[in-house]
């Protein structure tokens, strides 16, 4: 072991680790392998097709649930089960990132959206209070399609000349002769001065994590919803309105603070809302929509678009009914009993 790997463990490559499974000297970034690109596009269209059956078929998933022989006490225990489990594998992804000084520690902390979706459902579960799912799920569901649409497995890492020479290990620096670029070797992986971007393939833990925890946050509300429906009022839209808008504000004001005050490792990007320093990347998909302070204004107005949107497709859909007879499949429209119990209750 070299003396610059000694001061960087957490740089070597392996299953568990987010530089990535296998060394890597790519001129500018790791990239994904096709085979992974492949894998996660099947997995992605799986969980669609899923939610897409879950839907066609909830009438009889409902009905076979409420007849199945299983005592309320054992349900009661099934539930509560998947609510610990789940709530443990977030533990477990916290304790990887506290133990291999990951840069952006602040991840380690299960507050970025999806990560939070994740937990609230997993409390929920634990408690058995799965009826508050109705001021969470579509917020839950609209934010795991986002990122398996768009998912992002690299992960930055950030060192500079000055790091090295606090370490007392700069004469492991070179330049790259093509592009005059600094950078060092560790683990048989080059490691550029500035910053370094990270991706994650099939075969590395990180890749499953990302997408095991977006398909849970999709599918787990849907299935919920099903088994569990809700009754859904004006009041439940406004009061997941409040929840949302109180919890992204505290994000908002928490990211803010952290990103003035704290260390790189701990200057958060919760629900991607932070200073543009931090928020490289989302800060420019839409010009100054997108920027500090703008971004709080825009993401609170879609996110109003969408849970009204959200909304409307959930009382509507309930009109159509999905017949199975004698082998063939009969779509019909009826007036379903969200809409009916929508208007009743407008107060």
């Amino acid at each position: 072991m070299t003396a610059i790997e000694e001061k960087l463990p957490f740089l070597k490559p392996g299953f568990f680790s987010w530089t990535g499974t296998t060394p890597n000297s790519a001129p500018e970034y790791h990239q994904i392998s096709k085979l992974s690109n492949v894998i996660f596009l099947i997995g992605a269209i799986l969980v669609f097709i899923t939610c897409l059956l879950l839907w066609i078929f909830k009438r009889q998933i409902y009905a076979r649930y409420q007849n199945n022989k299983l005592s309320p006490l054992t349900k009661n225990i099934l539930i509560r089960t998947a609510g610990l489990f789940t709530i443990f594998f977030i533990c477990v992804r916290s304790g990887l990132l506290l133990s291999s000084n990951f840069q952006r520690m602040w991840e380690a902390i299960p507050f970025h959206y999806c990560r939070l979706m994740c937990l609230v459902i997993g409390f929920l579960l634990l408690f058995n209070r799965l009826e508050y799912i109705k001021y969470f799920g579509f917020f839950s569901i609209i934010g795991g399609i986002v990122a398996l649409s768009l998912p992002d497995l690299k992960y930055i890492y950030t060192i500079t000349k000055g790091d090295l020479k606090q370490m007392g290990v700069e004469n492991f620096i070179q330049v790259d002769p093509n592009n005059h670029r600094e950078f060092f070797m560790v683990y048989g992986q080059k490691v550029w001065i500035g910053d370094n971007f990270f991706k994650v393939n099939f075969n590395n833990l990180f890749f499953w994590d990302f997408y095991l925890i977006h398909a849970f946050v999709i599918l787990s509300p849907i299935v919920i919803m099903i088994l569990f429906p809700m009754q859904y009022r004006l009041r439940t839209s406004v009061i997941s309105f409040v929840i949302i808008f109180t919890t992204f504000l505290f994000m908002y004001c928490l990211n803010w603070i952290l990103d003035i005050t704290a260390p790189i490792q701990w200057q958060s990007n919760y629900f991607y809302a932070g200073l543009d320093t931090v928020n490289k990347i989302y800060s420019k998909k839409l010009g100054v929509l997108t920027k500090h302070p703008w971004h709080f204004f825009t993401y609170i107005f879609f996110g109003a678009l969408f849970l009204a949107i959200s909304n409307i497709f959930y009382l509507y859909q309930d009109n159509v009914l999905f017949e199975f007879s004698k082998g063939k499949m009969k779509v019909k429209i009826i007036k379903g009993e969200n809409l009916k119990y929508f208007k009743e209750h407008l107060s």
